[in-house]
């Protein structure tokens, strides 16, 4: 099993807020938020984030995307905005699931999104769930191997 960079926090995580973005004190990214263990199921309890990190990689890995983001249809951040003394585009898709391995705490690498796109074969459809603007959104299309290479 892969090891994966998350970090726990005692900041109120409720219901709804996985995926949003976790700010340290100067404003800047840190982590994307993942999970809260709670026993009375409220805000109180043990939250977590995935590392800033883990999300670069994810994100910016030029082979990674290239070839089937535009045919599922991911949006892309459009709302420039400054926090703390960093760019960034805000309200684009964010990603939960690729296939069925959801981004979450149990999230064990990209090791593994890596793994199951290399056994799709040309013609298979691929999944990808995103929170869009507040709801769950199910992208699928069908793979093409030479867009993917």
């Amino acid at each position: 099993m892969t090891k994966v960079e998350v970090f726990q926090t005692d900041a109120a995580i409720n219901v709804g807020n996985s995926g949003g973005p976790m700010f340290n004190l100067e404003g800047e990214v840190i982590g994307i938020v993942s999970h809260i263990v709670s026993e009375g199921g409220d805000f109180a309890g043990l939250g977590f984030a995935v590392t800033a990190n883990v999300a670069k990689e994810l994100l910016t890995s030029d082979s990674f995307w290239t070839g089937f983001a535009e045919e599922l249809g991911l949006r892309a951040g459009h709302v420039e905005a400054i926090i703390g003394e960093e760019e960034m585009l805000l309200g684009g898709d964010i990603i939960l699931k690729v296939g069925a391995i959801g981004l979450g705490a149990k999230f064990t690498g990209l090791e593994d999104i890596r793994g199951y796109l290399n056994k799709l074969k040309d013609g298979e459809t691929m999944n990808v769930t995103v929170l869009r603007g507040g709801r769950v959104v199910n992208l699928s299309t069908k793979v093409k191997r030479n867009a993917m290479n």
